[in-house]
Formats: C-alpha cells, structure tokens, sequence
C-alpha cells in the first residue's frame, strides 16, 4: 500500500511540474522555438507543420493564426529599450529601418489585466502603406495616448500592450539575414 502512495505522489508531482513548466515554455517569449531579433522576439517555424510541439501549443494557446515561411514572418515587442513592460498610459518612439517586405503591419494589442492570460482585447494597426519614411527608408513612429504629428499609432486603457510586427511576402525565412540594425527599436519618451 505504501508503494502505491508513493506512485500517486510521484505521478501528481511529476504531472504538476510538467504542467506548470510547458504552460512557462509557451506563454513567455523565451521558450523552445523563439528567436530574438534585437529588442523583438520570433517565431520563424511557428506556422511550418514540421514545428515543435511547444510551438504548435503556444500557437493553439494564443488563438493566432500562425505566418508559414513563404507568407512572411511576425515579431512581438513585450518591453521597451530599458526592459519595462509597455504601457498604455506612456509614449513611445519606435524608430529604424524595416527588412525588405511587400507590405508590413504594425499592431497595438492591449492585455488583458491578468497578464498570465495575455488575451487580447483591443487592436489598432497601422500598414506599411501608411507609414512615411525619411530619405534612408526608416520610419518614425510615435504610439501613444496622445495625438502625435507624424505617425502615429494609438494606445488605450490601463494595464499592458504588446506590439507585433508583421512581414507579408519578404524575403526573410527565418532570422538568419537579420542582425537588429534592419528592424525598429522601441523606446519609452514618456510617462
């Protein structure tokens, strides 16, 4: 009888820890699978069916229809320059060039409260196609509460955001071609 405690124990253990640490793996961006490009993070084989299995369940877990290599690739920014969360209530600058691509988006989502959940709740987007560019080809882009010259992209609410970045027809298959000098960095003017 005692063994067979010390199975259950075992068992409930075993499948407590296992879960808790594949939830961890797919709800951070450092899990199996990420790729950091500069301040952004990726997921080049998210939308492959040859992916990971902690992909495949992030993906499921997020509810997001995931970009095969040859449609484009999405980057997601969780924090600013100084690696504070980001906030809807502050400004920031988000400035530099973009990797070569047919069309881009760029996307506000605000957070749900319970951050653990990250389930979006508002979007606002601006497209490549929008965006004005100085005579190097790099965009300067102001997202924020307040109304902005230039362009702009809008924040609403309390809690938390992340941005996300998306590379429609490019060239790009992976992060290999990219160093962090080809992509927008991301930082806090003000709170």
């Amino acid at each position: 009888m005692k063994s067979f405690i010390d199975l259950i124990i075992v068992l409930v253990l075993g499948l407590g820890l296992g879960g808790a640490l594949s939830w961890a793996t797919i709800r951070t961006d450092q899990g199996i699978g990420a790729a950091k490009v500069g301040q952004w993070t990726t997921w080049p084989s998210s939308g492959r069916p040859d992916s990971d299995p902690y992909t495949k369940a992030r993906v499921a877990a997020g509810g997001v229809i995931p970009l095969v290599s040859a449609e484009g690739l999405a980057f997601v920014f969780r924090e600013d320059g100084a690696c504070r969360k980001l906030r809807p209530q502050c400004s920031y600058q988000l400035a530099g060039k973009t990797p070569p691509a047919r069309l881009w988006t760029l996307t506000y989502q605000r957070l749900d409260d319970q951050a653990a959940e990250a389930v979006a709740t508002k979007a606002s987007v601006l497209t490549s196609a929008q965006v004005i560019r100085d005579g190097e080809g790099a965009i300067d882009v102001t997202i924020g509460p307040n109304l902005s010259s230039g362009d702009w992209l809008r924040t609403s609410g309390a809690g938390f955001f992340i941005i996300l970045m998306r590379f429609y027809d490019t060239p790009l298959t992976g992060t290999g071609a990219l160093d962090g000098s080809d992509i927008p960095s991301l930082n806090r003017v003000a709170c």
